[in-house]
C-alpha cells in the first residue's frame, strides 16, 4: 500500500525519504475529535488508517504535555464507550477485557494499586522467610537445634 502525504496537512516531507514533520497540535486534535466518532474504539484503528506509528504516538505522548493530555482524553473516551458496548452486547468480554486498563486510567490506577499492595506483602513474606532461615542457620550453627532423620 502507497501513502500519498502530498494533501496530508498532518505530515509533511521535506524531501523524499526525509522524516515526516508532523503538526503535533493538529494531531492531537484530530485524535479527539476521532475518538467522539462513536464507531471509534481502538487507538490503533486511528494510527492505521493515517499511517502513524505507534512509536510517534509513544514518543510524542512522553515529549510534548499537551499531546500527553490529548492522549488522556482519546482513552476516557475510548474507554466509556468500549464499556457502553460491552453492557449492550456489542464488544465482547476478552475484547474489553485485554485492552480495559489500556483505556480505562481509572481502573489503571486501581489495579497498579492493588498489584503494588500486594507485591509489598509479597516482599515482606520473602524478608521475613529469609530473617527465619538466618536465624534457624546461627541456631544451627551454635548447637541451639539439629535435624534429626
Amino acid at each position: 500500500m502507497q501513502i500519498d502525504n502530498t494533501e496530508d496537512e498532518l505530515a509533511t516531507r521535506s524531501k523524499w525519504g526525509c522524516p515526516r514533520k508532523y503538526d503535533y497540535e493538529l494531531l492531537a486534535k484530530e485524535m479527539i475529535e476521532w475518538s467522539k466518532d462513536e464507531d471509534s474504539i481502538n487507538l490503533c484503528e486511528f494510527c492505521a488508517e493515517r499511517a502513524y506509528p505507534h512509536s510517534l504516538i509513544r514518543r510524542l505522548k512522553k515529549e510534548i504535555p499537551s499531546f500527553s493530555d490529548a492522549i488522556e482524553i482519546t482513552k476516557m473516551q475510548l474507554a466509556a464507550r468500549r464499556e457502553r458496548f460491552l453492557n449492550d452486547g456489542r464488544l465482547h468480554a476478552r475484547a474489553w477485557d485485554r485492552c480495559a486498563r489500556l483505556y480505562d486510567l481509572f481502573l489503571d490506577d486501581h489495579e497498579t494499586k492493588l498489584e503494588d499492595k500486594d507485591a509489598e506483602r509479597k516482599r515482606g513474606i520473602a524478608d521475613r522467610t529469609e530473617l527465619n532461615l538466618v536465624a534457624l542457620a546461627k541456631m544451627a550453627a551454635e548447637g541451639l537445634i539439629s535435624q534429626k532423620d
